[in-house]
């Protein structure tokens, strides 16, 4: 009698092997991949006006963020010392975008301190801060 397992050995693996194979073409074509938004040209037009801000501040000096339990104090370059600075602050949570809040700032002078009573002290933030101060506006970007 002859050995007749190595044959349905081998459609078993092949059939196991294509069964793989098309569940992966399947996840992969059912995947949603966005590589350009419905509204791109507008987001590039505002990205780039978003960059000619952050190079306006640069050129004024460093800015940091300090952060300090449920504050953080912003600390503008010298440039902005006894002027009034008026923007808006962005919190953006990487770990849950749910936690993500935007805030009003107005306030004078070089340094502007901010209690944000909603700051996790264990979590980490990305702050950005859209504002305008001597007749300009200027925006920066920093981790927290």
């Amino acid at each position: 009698m002859k050995n007749r397992a190595w044959p349905i050995g081998i459609v078993v693996a092949l059939a196991l092997f294509m069964s793989m194979t098309l569940y992966y073409v399947y996840r992969a074509f059912s995947e949603r991949v966005d590589l350009v938004t419905p509204d791109y040209y507008y987001r590039d037009k505002e990205f780039s006006a978003r960059l000619e801000r952050e190079k306006k501040l640069l050129r004024k000096g460093q800015t940091t963020v300090r952060r300090s339990g449920e504050a953080v104090a912003i600390v503008l370059p010298v440039a902005f010392a006894d002027k009034d600075v008026k923007g808006k602050l962005y919190f953006y949570s990487p770990l849950n975008p749910a936690h993500d809040f935007t805030m009003t700032v107005v306030g004078k002078g070089a340094t502007i301190q901010v209690d944000v009573p909603k700051l996790r002290t264990s979590a980490a933030w990305r702050v950005s801060f859209d504002f305008e101060a001597l007749g300009d506006k200027y925006f920066f970007e920093k981790k927290i």
